[in-house]
């Protein structure tokens, strides 16, 4: 479901961005050809699938790995729970910190996989993760709270982690709907 959904957030043409004023835009992902390449190709979970099957999802996770360790610093948010309140307030604590860091003149981005991936294995998802995924998952949550400095007694949830460093600027921005096509007559 969750590489179906990502899939269907990037828009693969500027003509489709324009159109939907929504998602991603390919070239903000900045992936490089190559990237984009492997996205394009692996669009359809069936082909994914079976790029994971002969391990070229280790390759995936190899280059984010080399990404997170060339980062500046990392960050997370934990919340007490899984739950709607919790979650505005953790993006409205994430939204200022990205502000601030940004003010800085600092770079930031999110990294959402592993902490989607929690609560997935959370709501207990059927299906979603065999079982040494699951084992695989636990103890990288378990690492995340202890480089974090989180006491897995008071059961707080990852929300997001950060990656924080310097970068070029963005070269392909995001498009927004306008606010009143958000609104409803009664």
């Amino acid at each position: 479901d969750l590489h179906e959904h990502l899939m269907s957030m990037i828009r693969w043409t500027d003509e489709e961005a324009r159109e939907k004023r929504d998602g991603l835009p390919l070239k903000n992902l900045e992936a490089g050809l190559a990237g984009e390449l492997f996205l394009r190709a692996t669009r359809s979970w069936k082909v994914m699938k079976v790029c994971n099957a002969v391990g070229l999802s280790k390759l995936v996770a190899f280059h984010s790995f080399r990404s997170v360790i060339s980062s500046g610093g990392l960050g997370a948010i934990f919340v007490p729970k899984i739950n709607i309140v919790d979650y505005l307030f953790g993006g409205t604590v994430f939204e200022r910190i990205w502000l601030f860091l940004t003010k800085l003149g600092f770079s930031l981005q999110p990294l959402a996989s592993i902490p989607l991936f929690e609560i997935r294995v959370l709501e207990e998802v059927t299906g979603e993760f065999n079982t040494s995924h699951r084992t695989i998952l636990k103890k990288i949550i378990n690492q995340a709270q202890i480089m974090f400095n989180v006491s897995s007694l008071c059961n707080a949830k990852c929300l997001m982690i950060l990656r924080i460093g310097n970068s070029k600027s963005i070269q392909t921005f995001t498009l927004r709907k306008k606010v009143e096509s958000f609104l409803k007559d009664k």
